[in-house]
């Protein structure tokens, strides 16, 4: 028990005496960090040209009610996989799911508690 006491008072002195960096430390570290930062660039002269020099045309007033490039993106994408699944040969979404020779669903709710009931060997 007497160890544990000593050893508590170590550990309870290490706390208060906590290491502090010296200045001169910090300084080099912060020198570094502005070194590797990088300089600012010029602004361009397309920013600062009046709207009439850019271009105002009915393109650019859609694509600024659309989002922008980013949104078009996801809304082509979109347009494309419904046309896919549109003249795709299954017969769109439901060829996926329901049987094309007119005898049901391909899988019904029976079948899928059975293929459960077969993974899990219950």
């Amino acid at each position: 028990m007497e160890k544990d006491k000593d050893l508590e008072a170590c550990f309870a002195a290490a706390r208060t005496l906590a290491p502090m960096p010296d200045r001169a430390l910090l300084d080099r570290i912060a020198a570094e960090g502005r070194a590797l930062q990088p300089l600012p660039r010029p602004a361009s002269e397309a920013k600062h040209a009046p709207a009439a020099q850019r271009g105002s045309g009915p393109w650019r007033a859609i694509f600024g009610t659309l989002g922008g490039w980013p949104a078009l993106g996801g809304l082509m994408t979109a347009g494309l996989a419904g046309l896919w699944l549109g003249l795709s040969d299954t017969g769109g979404v439901s060829g996926y799911v329901y049987d094309n020779s007119g005898e049901g669903w391909l899988y019904g709710p029976a079948d899928i508690v059975s293929l459960t009931v077969a993974e899990e060997g219950v």
